[in-house]
């Protein structure tokens, strides 16, 4: 008995290691995504604001200035067009 008990002992170690280490990795997600979700929230508010003036203003440009790509490309991509 005593050699399965050892080994049960051995694998309850290394689980714990990999709990804590999962766990640490968890937090850390959880830290980045409390500090994205602000960004986030600016970000959507920013949408909520653009109208149709706006994106026929966009239209007219012949070259519209790089930040302006730099949006419609991303936009395109969340939508995947």
């Amino acid at each position: 008995m005593q050699p399965i008990k050892f080994k049960v002992e051995e694998e309850e170690k290394y689980v714990k290691e990999k709990y804590k280490f999962a766990q640490e990795i968890k937090d850390q997600c959880e830290l980045d995504l409390s500090k994205a979700k602000p960004q986030l929230k600016k970000a959507e508010d920013s949408l909520d604001k653009i109208d149709l003036n706006d994106l026929i203003i966009i239209k007219q440009m012949i070259t519209p200035p790089e930040m302006v790509k730099l949006v419609f490309s991303a936009v395109c991509v969340l939508l995947e067009e």
